[in-house]
């Protein structure tokens, strides 16, 4: 039969046609590699719990300047935060929130191989091992220091614009006082 004259054994055959396609997707596609190469706009950096770099993808090199040479293996994932963060217990209470809801998501300050510190958002994910046993987390970060910048420059136009109105009543309140005090001095000249 036609497949397009609505028939069940169309649907069925469209449909086992639909099951083979996405089969031979699932079976020949890469999806975490798709992912971790795909997403340059972000740095990808996967960690165990002792904080060692297993993973570090092309949007983290650009980002925070390491080559994955350099990283994997070798640093902490400590390196790309600030030390206050750390030293101060906050890193800690971080990873434990990722613990207790699996995920954690925060916007905060990074650190890029010259020093210079840097506004992020960022999302933490656990990672499981085939056995569904918890072995460490994913980090991504997206760098937002555009929007940053952004959002300053609007919040500096709109306190530009509140002074501006407030000059601006404050004249037309002055401009109505000398008017009534002409239209007093004019009535009693009459």
């Amino acid at each position: 039969m036609s497949m397009n004259n609505g028939s069940p054994q169309g649907s069925d055959s469209d449909e086992l046609i639909k099951q083979r396609v996405l089969s031979y997707f699932r079976e020949n596609t890469d999806f975490v590699k798709t992912i971790f190469d795909g997403f340059v706009g972000y740095g990808i950096i996967a960690a165990d719990f002792d904080g060692n770099i297993l993973a570090y993808n092309e949007g983290a090199f650009h980002m925070f300047g390491y080559t994955p040479q350099e990283i994997i293996g070798r640093q902490s994932i400590e390196i790309f935060f600030p030390k206050d963060f750390i030293e101060s217990g906050k890193y800690q209470e971080l990873i434990d929130n990722l613990i207790a809801n699996l995920r954690f998501s925060y916007e905060g300050e990074k650190v890029r191989k010259n020093g210079e510190k840097f506004p992020a958002s960022v999302l933490f994910i656990l990672t499981k091992n085939k056995d569904d046993s918890i072995v460490g987390f994913i980090e991504i970060v997206e760098d937002i220091t555009e929007r940053k910048q952004a959002e300053e420059k609007i919040k500096k136009q709109v306190e530009e614009l509140e002074r501006f109105k407030k000059a601006t009543i404050q004249r037309e309140l002055r401009m109505k006082e000398l008017k009534d005090r002409l239209e007093k001095m004019e009535k009693g000249r009459e």
